[in-house]
């Protein structure tokens, strides 16, 4: 039997907190464990969906992991879960969250599914922006009398609304991630663009 859970890779130099961290999300995802930046670069592969990822570590820093992370392309999600104060630094560092420890068990939780939230949140906006193209170019290359006695034009206008509605509720439901709503409401200006 597979199983089909989201995978989360901690990378923590602390043993003791990389097996509290799993002990917390195991239930709901599948979680790999690398002590410290070395292991961490042998374990990550394009399968993993968050990476919650420890700064200061012996050897390969977590800022150094973060940085061949980006270089080898793999697409997941990077959380810096770390006792070190953010400083003006981060400004540079390509992650997506950020936690200074010590953190709780529900805020580690709410963390990751933030995360894995956006990712769903986005393939929903692709299928929208894909759906809308097609209207576009049907209103380009048919007559207003054709489009409307379309039935296939008349569905996707409905699949149009009924994802458009989706998103909205999705979009209420992370309305507290404010730097995400932000990167969304560019996608949509610019899907907008193509509607007209």
């Amino acid at each position: 039997m597979s199983d089909n859970r989201h995978r989360v890779l901690i990378v923590e130099d602390d043993l003791q907190v990389a097996k509290t961290y799993e002990h917390w999300l195991s239930a709901d995802y599948r979680v790999e464990l690398a002590m410290g930046g070395r292991e961490a670069l042998d374990a990550v592969h394009d399968a993993i969906d968050v990476i919650l990822l420890d700064r200061r570590m012996p050897g390969v820093s977590g800022d150094e992991v973060l940085e061949r992370i980006h270089e080898r392309d793999i697409d997941c999600y990077v959380a810096i879960v770390s006792a070190v104060d953010p400083g003006w630094e981060i400004l540079k560092m390509g992650f997506d969250a950020y936690l200074t420890k010590p953190i709780k068990r529900q805020e580690l939780r709410d963390l990751v599914q933030q995360l894995l939230s956006r990712s769903e949140f986005a393939a929903e906006i692709r299928s929208l922006y894909a759906l809308q193209n097609k209207a576009a170019v049907l209103r380009e290359s048919k007559s207003e009398t054709e489009l409307k006695q379309s039935l296939a034009y008349s569905q996707l206008q409905a699949a149009i609304e009924e994802r458009k509605s989706s998103l909205d509720a999705e979009r209420e439901r992370l309305a507290d991630d404010h730097e995400f709503i932000s990167q969304i409401r560019n996608i949509e200006e610019s899907i907008s663009e193509t509607e007209q």
